[in-house]
């Protein structure tokens, strides 16, 4: 009886496909009483939803909400992920998946935020004094990713040109989601680092304390495996940390 229900309903809506430009697999689906011609299930629910995945063209994952502003949409069956076009032409390309295998992190670099400085004047006065002081520096969480110089196999991907079972927005998705995800970055995110210093100064002397920020680089790689096989490594950098070196001049 439900099943009878759905043919009536998605018939209804496939008569008027050619309108909105509904491809003809899509009109299929619908008229079939949303059921998918590969597995043969049933893929709306008693709620009146459409149970599957959505993609765009590129292989980009959307969400169902956003469905109906867009005319590049990709259905995808969560059983046996047979794929059809909502409109235009049927039967596209599946979009290429992609395996991440591992983040390999492979050495570490410094760079120089700036300078502070302290002094602390001792030079009216003979006898030792002993300073503590904090020092603390605002700094968040970045990654940049080297897209241009993507390995497959050892030799580089030039991003002009679509290697093939390759698509490159999948590429930059999933290392951007796999980045935020394994070292937690959060955009907009503050973080601060803070330390107790303490310095001695001896009488009659002047002294000037100098705190060198940097932030702390991981470089690593996102080893990636295409549904083909094709292993491939895309660099990139993490900046996990900030620290200091202090030095001191007596006057």
């Amino acid at each position: 009886m439900f099943d009878d229900l759905l043919k009536a309903m998605g018939s209804v809506s496939a008569a008027g496909g050619s309108i909105y430009g509904y491809s003809e697999e899509y009109k299929k689906f619908l008229s079939s009483g949303y059921k998918c011609f590969k597995c043969n299930k049933t893929l709306l629910n008693r709620l009146g939803f459409i149970n599957a995945k959505f993609y765009s063209k590129d292989g980009t994952e959307i969400a169902l909400a956003t469905v109906g502003f867009r005319r590049d949409v990709v259905l995808e069956c969560p059983d046996c992920n047979h794929r059809w076009n909502m409109y235009g032409k049927s039967n596209p390309i599946r979009p290429n998946k992609l395996e991440v295998v591992s983040i390999i992190e492979t050495h570490r670099s410094e760079e120089i935020l700036g300078i502070d400085q302290r002094i602390i004047d001792n030079s009216k006065s003979t006898s030792k004094t002993t300073r503590k002081f904090t020092v603390s520096k605002e700094w968040s969480k970045s990654y940049s990713i080297q897209y241009e110089n993507t390995q497959v196999n050892g030799t580089e991907l030039n991003l002009g040109v679509k290697l093939p079972e390759i698509e490159i927005a999948n590429i930059k998705l999933t290392s951007q989601e796999t980045l935020k995800s394994q070292y937690s970055i959060s955009e907009g995110k503050k973080e601060t680092y803070t330390e107790e210093v303490q310095v001695e100064v001896s009488g009659y002397k002047k002294l000037k304390v100098f705190f060198t920020w940097k932030r702390i680089w991981q470089h690593g790689v996102i080893k990636f495996r295409h549904q083909d096989n094709t292993e491939f490594d895309v660099p990139f950098q993490v900046a996990v940390e900030v620290t200091f070196d202090q030095s001191q001049i007596d006057e």
